[in-house]
């Protein structure tokens, strides 16, 4: 068996937001892991290979616990990082967690024009108000500062003004994701879902390189010949853990109903076909890979050269 090297722990399905393409549903229900079956997460890692550790939800702020819970990742041994939508970031909250030696924090923020964020994330301006501050504090502090952006229909014509905010702020990465419609996203995709290659070209446009902010995009076609494209289904690096300590080889499986089992017992060795290949061939009417690219698995991340 091939070594994971990274695992995605939601350790709670509450969230203080109700973003629109919400690929988890978070806050349909208030599901969450105990600190000691955290705990026991984090050994039974730690025996199969894993080396990194993204801590997320739901709104994983929201835990009281949270501190202690990256205490017990770093003790094991992990590189540790947060996934959070930046609100509840306080300065008392980023000391603690300094102290703890996390390794990063990861605000999802899709624009910085409050009009195009509300659209997605159903927030009013004062909360769009404290993420920006928070990820300016958040930088302060000395983590590793990295925004995930979900580039759609929406926020496309807003991803310049998000690339000049990271540049500006010294964000350390931009990872531009392509929309994928799941969980609660499934019930706007008509509205939002880009074709590939309109996706594509218009990162091929409009992405400049950048000297401050390392900007990987993830993409779901590339040029022929693009190297490390496979399906995250096809190997063992990437485990996604929920509430309910279900785990899948890929996010996309948990929407599938393909486990691959609880944490005391899993099964990596079932061979599954590429999960997003039936989940998008429903939304395009044609085949959405043209003549001279391949698949590439959206959830890895690639510079825009590499791709386009």
């Amino acid at each position: 068996m091939s070594q994971m090297k990274s695992a995605n722990l939601a350790i709670t399905n509450r969230c203080n937001f109700n973003c629109s393409h919400c690929s988890v549903n978070a806050g349909i229900n208030k599901k969450e892991l105990s600190f000691n079956e955290i705990n026991r997460i984090y050994k039974k890692l730690k025996k199969l290979g894993f080396e990194k550790i993204d801590i997320g939800g739901g709104e994983p702020l929201l835990r009281k616990d949270i501190v202690d819970i990256v205490s017990a990742a770093k003790r094991q041994g992990f590189e540790a990082k947060i996934l959070t939508n930046g609100s509840l970031v306080s300065e008392n909250l980023l000391k603690k967690l300094n102290r703890a030696h996390l390794d990063g924090i990861a605000v999802s923020l899709d624009s910085v024009d409050f009009d195009t964020e509300r659209k997605i994330r159903c927030i009013n301006k004062k909360t769009f108000s404290t993420v920006i501050k928070n990820i300016k504090k958040i930088k302060k502090f000395g983590f590793y500062t990295k925004i995930n952006c979900v580039l759609c229909n929406s926020t496309m014509h807003r991803l310049n003004g998000l690339i000049s905010f990271c540049e500006k702020n010294k964000i350390d990465e931009l990872r531009i994701c392509y929309f994928l419609p799941i969980g609660r996203g499934a019930s706007f995709r008509r509205r939002e879902l880009v074709p590939p290659l309109k996706w594509l070209k218009y990162i091929k446009k409009n992405l400049n390189s950048s000297k401050k902010t390392k900007i990987f995009v993830g993409a779901l076609i590339a040029k022929k010949g693009t190297k490390n494209t496979d399906c995250l289904v096809h190997n063992n690096e990437n485990l996604d853990i929920f509430p309910d300590k279900k785990a899948y080889v890929c996010p996309v499986m948990k929407h599938q109903g393909k486990s691959a089992g609880k944490i005391d017992s899993l099964n990596l060795n079932v061979k599954h076909k590429r999960a997003c290949f039936p989940l998008l061939k429903n939304f395009f009417r044609k085949n959405y890979i043209p003549k001279g690219y391949q698949f590439v698995c959206p959830l890895r991340k690639f510079l825009t050269a590499d791709v386009t």
